[in-house]
């Protein structure tokens, strides 16, 4: 089994025309030092507000915090039943309880270089909480091996399969927002917020395919049936040679000036040895 996984992120059409900054961020690592592959994905997309003038970086260090707290679980297990052990007892609360923790540490060490930078005014009114809704953020991560995968998911945004039948799935059918209210990071007891999901197959069973994008991608579409369509066009893409770091680029460029006008950030991994 062998994983190629392409990422881009699109600053939206709105965006470039307000001189304001791509919010989105993304991170992928492979960790292989040990007898198991592993993949991790990570997605992230700032809230870009007023009130959140430093989602940018709020999205960055989620997608990184993400990839590094799987990562040290990876290096303390001796084989992967363990890992998988690992990540399925401590998912519903050690783990995003970590995540979160690791998130403010970032959070907090930004903030004292922007403030001794002259970047922000220090008020002194302000607390942890307050500093934090600043940074606020989305997060999708996804973990996965040969054997199962884990998504995990706070705020809005999409994780799809596709399986060999062509067969595609949310993985989360996910909450419905108004407007631009979601989920966030930076939310109280944030780490009760977030949506799991781990699921186990067979090899022979396994995903053709994984997606992650910031919401707006799905937001550009009609409807969620030619929105989940996306992932189909792209292993077609693949398979003519054509998913190309620069063709995604542009295309996400083209669906934010024709639809959203929001930020886009995508992510595609692709089994190679069933393409």
């Amino acid at each position: 089994m062998s994983y190629e996984i392409l990422a881009r992120s699109r600053i939206g059409a709105f965006h470039r025309y307000k001189y304001l900054p791509n919010q989105d961020d993304w991170k992928k690592i492979y960790l292989y030092e040990k007898s198991w592959k592993t993949w991790v994905i990570a997605v992230a997309d700032g809230h870009g507000s007023s009130d959140c003038p430093y989602s940018q970086f709020g999205s960055k260090f989620a997608a990184r915090v993400f990839c590094d707290t799987i990562r040290e679980i990876y290096n303390s297990s001796t084989d992967s039943k363990e890992f998988t052990f690992k990540l399925t007892s401590t998912r519903l609360e050690i783990l995003p309880k970590d995540i979160i923790k690791k998130w403010k540490g970032e959070i907090k060490e930004n903030f004292y270089i922007l403030s001794n930078s002259n970047q922000h005014t220090i008020n002194k009114e302000e607390n942890d909480q307050d500093i934090q809704k600043k940074y606020g953020t989305t997060l999708l991560g996804l973990v996965f091996t040969e054997e199962f995968f884990l998504a995990m998911q706070v705020g809005d945004g999409d994780i799809i399969t596709v399986y060999q039948d062509e067969t595609v799935e949310k993985v989360f059918e996910g909450k419905k927002y108004f407007g631009v209210e979601t989920d966030s990071m930076a939310s109280k007891n944030a780490w009760s917020l977030f949506s799991n999901e781990i699921r186990h197959f067979s090899p022979e069973n396994r995903p053709l395919c994984y997606m992650l994008s910031t919401d707006g991608l799905s937001n550009s579409y009609v409807d969620d049936e030619a929105f989940m369509k996306v992932s189909i066009d792209l292993i077609g893409w693949y398979r003519e040679g054509k998913l190309k770091k620069d063709r995604l680029y542009r295309a996400l460029d083209r669906i934010s000036k024709l639809g959203s006008g929001d930020d886009i950030t995508l992510a595609i991994a692709i089994d190679k040895e069933l393409t």
